[in-house]
């Protein structure tokens, strides 16, 4: 279907009458299948008087001529016809009665001239001809030529410098080309929708070894492969079988059933390898994939880039999600985004966040410069601007300077935080471990119940019976002892606790604080009755000194008595003595 607009004046020469003619559409319409050109087209207008107004209705006779030229020119076809007008307008069919035939197809450049039986005198005469003459221009293009051979005919529409290489078939160039700029189909049963400049086939000489290729539009763009397609945009070539490029700009789709959607610049190198659009992009190797972004590079079997700003994965399977400045270089490698990233160890893996690496194999790393250089490390940092880095296989490390807090069932928490003197808090009874190494048991009154008092000596009594020994855990050196009593023991003895394979270091605390009140209980009933005995010695030490007192003053006056009985009895014998003789 083709259109154009244009107004004619027309004047009789008395001057009584003007009328001013407006075709505001013309339409080329097949009258059939037949590609030989249309044999009818519709062509509608309005006819008004000097006023502006419209005529008056009724029908008028027009004469219809197509020309070859402007003014002059030969007259290649004719038809007058009986037409109705309704206020003005009119619609009438071009070629009911003579066949316009090839005659779109054999003059490229065509002009319409109407003659209106204006006065409906039954003539036609000089002032009743409507100028200048309306251009049919748009015919050409959208009346396409056949071009039979033996297998299937070649339709070629368009400029009439568009053409199809000799012995193709199956070809179709719906429209569109330039003078010096055709569409051109070279290959059998390809296809060029339209714009200009655009090519379907590989113009080798041979006509089936890129049949099936398609531009549907644009602007030098190439579909050089078997079944290759090209949707439009510029400058765009799908040069291998299958390979499909969707529109953009210098975009190239050269591995097998490679695929470009668009953007600038992007190429599919690898069979089944997918660029989707962005800028600059590069997916070179087997079913590698970059969806988007600029600058990103797939060199690896089964890669893939989802978008952001040059990053490269370049082992299979490697993965990058988007961000900008990633890196992911071994086998099954991957990176989430953020920034200058990289993951190097096979299986590894960078959540995000910036200049965080994952080189050991099956690590990962997340946050900010994190580095998790070992088999199977995994590193957690937070904000700061410091390397934090993994020491040994399969290990984690944690930086989080705000702190961390881990809530379980029931919103219970442990928090690792520094503040007030705590470095481990939890949320169950307050206990928590002090900056100094401490750990501190919660013993609230207030988080307590079902209050028991016990017995120290009783309690005292047990810890004599318990069986303290020294031993090791089966998972340490022998060599490296410990000392105390084994939970089964305890929990027979005390029945505190969960069950009888642990001790609480609260029960153990509180079993030995009783035993010592215990001890202190008996040690204060032997101490009373230690005073009272020593009171009673004291008593009988003052006794005895008050009998040693009196014995002494006995000696002494024993002494003084045998000091008088010795010279008496010195007498006595001298007397004595004396008497003998």
């Amino acid at each position: 279907m083709i259109g154009s607009s244009g107004s004619n004046i027309l004047e009789k020469e008395d001057g009584t009458m003007r009328v001013k003619a407006s075709a505001v559409a013309l339409a080329c319409v097949l009258a059939s299948v037949a590609y030989a050109g249309p044999d009818t087209i519709t062509y509608q207008g309005s006819l008004l008087n000097h006023l502006g107004g419209p005529v008056s209705n009724g029908t008028y006779q027009m004469q219809f001529k197509i020309f070859d030229a402007a003014t002059g020119g030969t007259n290649r076809w004719e038809e007058t016809d009986n037409v109705q007008v309704t206020r003005a307008l009119f619609s009438t069919i071009l070629g009911d009665d003579t066949a316009l035939g090839g005659l779109f197809l054999t003059y490229p450049d065509l002009w319409l001239e109407v003659t209106v039986d204006v006065d409906r005198s039954g003539t036609f005469e000089g002032d009743e001809v409507f100028s200048p003459r309306q251009n049919l221009a748009g015919v050409p293009w959208a009346c396409p030529r056949l071009e039979p051979n033996a297998e299937s005919p070649n339709l070629v529409g368009g400029h009439s410098d568009n053409y199809v290489t000799t012995g193709a078939h199956g070809a179709t160039i719906g429209g569109g080309g330039d003078s010096g700029l055709p569409n051109r189909v070279t290959d059998d049963w390809g296809t060029v929708g339209g714009g200009f400049d655009n090519q379907a086939g590989d113009d080798d000489g041979t006509t089936s070894d890129a049949m099936g290729a398609t531009v549907a539009g644009g602007v030098v763009n190439a579909a050089s492969g078997i079944l290759a397609s090209v949707g439009g945009g510029w400058h765009n070539e799908a040069t291998s079988f299958a390979a499909t490029i969707g529109g953009g700009a210098l975009n190239h789709a050269e591995g097998l059933c490679a695929t470009v959607g668009g953007g600038e610049g992007n190429d599919a190198t690898g069979i089944h390898a997918t660029v989707g659009g962005g800028q600059y992009n590069n997916a070179t190797s087997e079913a590698a994939t970059v969806a988007g972004g600029y600058g990103n590079y797939c060199w690896a079997d089964y890669a893939t880039i989802g978008g952001g700003y040059i990053h490269y994965a370049t082992s299979p399977y490697a993965t990058v999600g988007g961000g900008m400045l990633n890196s992911a270089t071994s086998e099954c490698a991957t990176i989430a985004g953020g920034r200058q990233n990289s993951a190097a160890g096979a299986f590894s893996a960078v959540a995000g966040g910036r200049q965080n690496a994952a080189d050991g194999e099956y690590s990962f790393a997340a946050g900010r410069r994190a580095n998790a250089h070992h088999n199977g490390s995994f590193v957690l940092t937070d904000s700061t601007d410091d390397g934090f880095s993994s020491v040994r296989d399969d290990a984690l490390r944690v930086r989080f300077n705000g702190g961390a807090t881990f809530v379980v069932n029931n919103g219970r928490w442990v928090r690792f935080w520094e503040t007030a003197g705590h470095l481990i808090d939890t949320s169950a009874n307050g206990a928590h471990l002090t900056v100094g190494g401490a750990w501190t048991d919660g013993s609230d009154r207030n988080a307590k119940e079902n209050f028991a008092t016990v017995d120290p000596q009783d309690v005292l009594a047990r810890v004599t019976d318990l069986p303290i020994t020294t031993w090791n855990y089966k998972a340490e050196e022998p060599s490296i002892r410990h000392m105390g009593p084994v939970g089964q023991d305890f929990y027979a003895s005390f029945g505190l606790g969960q069950d009888g394979r642990h001790i609480a270091a609260l029960d153990a605390n509180g079993v030995a604080l009783a035993a010592i009140q215990g001890l202190y209980q008996i040690v204060q009933e032997k101490e009373t009755r230690i005073s009272g005995q020593q009171q009673q010695i004291a008593t009988l030490q003052a006794q005895v000194s008050a009998q040693q007192a009196r014995n002494a003053d006995l000696e002494s006056r024993l002494a003084a008595l045998e000091a008088l009985v010795v010279p008496m009895t010195q007498g006595v014998a001298l007397l004595a003595g004396g008497k003998a003789k």
